[in-house]
């Protein structure tokens, strides 16, 4: 681990800088290590990453525990990961957090991602009790793109796995992957060492509690567990069309890491219900960019033809700079078709340039006064001032039809129109603006 990992564990194995910083405690001992398994270095897992501190008093920093992405902003990871750590950051032992989805966050180059704010589960405690209610989450400051988050689970989902008795019983349980980037064990046991990359194991399945998923980690049954650094990781359920469920985090284990892993369950209700709490809480996205009217009004009865031969365009400039989460457009149906397509371009001499990403926005039933709205995938940033195209076009632009509705002039907007999703473009500034909402969350 060259010196650079550190996890948050009650069983007491941490790096000396920090040892002012934590009491520790010996009657349990939250999980850490992924053992007897394998390194993810195909990139199976991209949406489970790391959280790293950075300590001042030394320069250096650690890899403190493990979690799993489940909103663009969100990650999700074990209340006794983020509990301590508001208090660090205002004492000053602890200047930065951050997230890493990279298979080895400290390999030259790779990405560190800035921590907005930390939030734990208002009921955590790690006193004697049926449920710790060990749930955090890192709001992250900027959107991530380029990874799916994990599927999150219905309430009562192992139950009704367990009803249906897919879980199985004894030594014929069923495996869950659990994945996190803490050490691994070597043999024999209990010898630990650190490896700092993410891993993922097969634990099979022993009980189910209310608030815990219990596995087995027994290397000897050809099981593999968790243990220091992997607390917060994901345990997932395989679906049989391979569909990965986020059914519970790590939470705590055996002090050798020999035998059983806890889990702390996700499809709670004190657990979803944290976590729609935090995604609810999120900052309402900003407007960048608006042609629309006072209450999204436009101009009734007309709006530049999409399809029919025809492709639209909208050259637009941000008002706000900020990373894209959501655009919206009005649009009436004339002739068949449940989708449009669009294309946000660069701006290359007045006309529209490179892409920049791609949508597909799903139109539903009905003609007039269609409000249709997509979501971001990448997040690009767009910069205030600066000139961008919106191209707009159902799939079949010779025998679909649509109108896009638009509003009065507004300055700096333009217009462009061709018969090709490629151009080549009649261009001229925005006599009407069609009508575009983009809005995102500020750098």
């Amino acid at each position: 681990m060259e010196g650079k990992v550190l996890s948050w564990q009650p069983r007491g194995v941490f790096a000396n800088v920090l040892l002012v910083i934590v009491a520790l405690a010996v009657w349990a001992a939250p999980a850490g290590a992924i053992t007897w398994g394998q390194k993810d270095t195909t990139g199976q897992y991209p949406n489970v990453g790391t959280i790293l501190v950075s300590v001042p008093s030394d320069g250096t920093v650690y890899q403190w525990c493990s979690g799993t992405l489940i909103h663009p902003r969100v990650f999700l990871t074990a209340g006794h990961c983020t509990f301590a750590l508001p208090g660090y950051l205002a004492s000053g032992l602890v200047d930065k957090i951050y997230v890493s989805f990279d298979y080895d966050p400290f390999a030259d180059g790779n990405v560190w991602l800035d921590v907005e704010s930390v939030i734990t589960h208002p009921d955590f405690s790690f006193k004697p009790q049926s449920n710790w209610h060990d749930n955090g989450a890192l709001i992250l400051k900027a959107p991530v793109s380029g990874i799916e988050p994990a599927i999150l689970p219905d309430e009562g989902f192992l139950d009704q796995l367990q009803d249906e008795g897919a879980l199985g019983h004894g030594t014929k349980g069923a495996k869950f992957t659990v994945v996190g980037y803490g050490s691994s064990l070597s043999f024999p046991p209990p010898r630990s060492y650190r490896e700092n990359v993410r891993q993922y194991a097969q634990s099979e399945f022993r009980a189910l509690l209310p608030a815990w998923l219990r596995m087995s980690q027994q290397g000897k049954t050809g099981n593999g567990g968790t243990g220091v650094g992997d607390s917060g990781g994901p345990t997932f359920w395989k679906e049989p069309d391979g569909t990965l469920i986020l059914v519970a985090t790590t939470t705590w284990g055996d002090p050798h890491l020999v035998t059983s892993g806890f889990a702390q369950r996700i499809d709670v209700a004190s657990a979803l219900q944290f976590i729609q709490g935090v995604i609810d809480g999120l900052p309402i996205g900003v407007v960048l960019f608006n042609s629309f009217g006072p209450g999204d009004s436009y101009l009734p009865g007309s709006g530049w033809s999409l399809g029919d031969g025809w492709v639209q365009g909208i050259g637009f400039m941000p008002q706000v700079s900020g990373t894209v989460d959501k655009l919206e457009i009005a649009v009436f149906r004339l002739i068949g078709g449940n989708q449009l397509d669009a294309w946000l371009r660069s701006d290359s001499g007045n006309y529209p340039g490179a892409l920049i990403e791609q949508y597909s926005f799903t139109v539903p039933a009905g003609w007039d006064d269609l409000m249709l709205s997509v979501d971001s995938a990448s997040h690009p940033l767009l910069t205030a001032g600066e000139q961008y195209w919106l191209i707009v076009a159902p799939p079949d632009i010779a025998s679909e039809a649509f109108g896009w509705y638009r509003n009065q002039p507004i300055a700096g907007v333009m217009n462009a129109q061709g018969h090709s999703t490629a151009g080549p473009w009649n261009v001229w500034a925005g006599d009407w603006a069609p009508t575009l909402r983009v809005t995102g969350t500020p750098p």
